[in-house]
This record gives structure tokens, sequence and C-alpha cells, in this order.
């Protein structure tokens, strides 16, 4: 009796760890399964590239057509560098999608609402003419 009362606060404590974890993998795979709305392979693309860089720790790219919006994401001190990071990240962007315009952030603000979109895109709520206004409100606060 006394080795069960001893093991049963270290289990529930196991337990609320265990359930308290979050598991962020299971959106991005829920997210590849789905097909887009809209086309996103220049986006996929334009993410892999700007991935490699160093000093990014996130990417999110949506696209429309042949333009593609991207934010990145820089944390700690590489965030002392964010006009170097950002024309590094458009001239590696540009490269990729020369046939059209690349927008390139490192505002917090604009990652956030490019990730809500880009969800919302794979989740079939936006169509075209919604993804063109969304993304002209995100061109202007860029």
């Amino acid at each position: 009796m006394l080795k069960a009362s001893k093991l049963f606060p270290i289990l529930i404590v196991l337990l609320f760890v265990v359930a308290c974890a979050t598991n962020d993998e299971t959106q991005h795979i829920r997210s590849l399964e789905a097909k887009p709305s809209v086309s996103q392979e220049k986006a996929k693309q334009t993410e892999m590239i700007l991935k490699r860089m160093n000093e990014v720790e996130e990417v999110q790219a949506v696209s429309l057509k042949d333009d593609v919006y991207v934010a990145v994401n820089v944390t700690g001190f590489d965030r002392l560098f964010l006009e170097k990071i950002r024309k590094e990240a458009y001239k590696r962007a540009n490269d990729l999608n020369s046939d059209g315009e690349v927008y390139v952030s490192t505002d917090r603000k604009i990652f956030m609402q490019l990730t809500n979109l880009y969800e919302e895109i794979y989740d079939g709520k936006k169509s075209e003419e919604q993804l063109k206004k969304d993304l002209a409100k995100i061109k202007e606060d860029m």
C-alpha cells in the first residue's frame, strides 16, 4: 500500500505533462495532405530556398499567379541585421521567381497574417478573388 501511495503522485504528474504537451507537427501534416484552393507551388519552392539561410528560423510564403509574398521569422541576435537578411532573402526569392513580383518582410505581424492565410487556403476557405484582396492588404502593410 505504501508503494502505491508513492507511485500515484508520480503517475499524476507524468500524465499531466504528457497531456499538456503540444504537437505542432499535426497541423503541418494535415495541411500537406490537403489540396490548396489556389496553387502554392511557387510559395513552396521559395520557402525551401529561404529555409537554407542560417539566420532564418521560419519561412511562410503564399503565392498568387506569378507573385510570391514571403515573411521570414528571425530571432535572437540575428534580429539586429533584419535589413541585410531581408535583402538577401529578396535576392534569393527573386532569382527563383524572376517571372513575377516578390515581396519579402521580416515583420512578425506579416508572418502571422501569411500563416493564417496559408491555412485558410489549404482548408479551402479562400477563393482566388478573396486571396487577391487579402494579399493586397498584406502588400500595403509590407
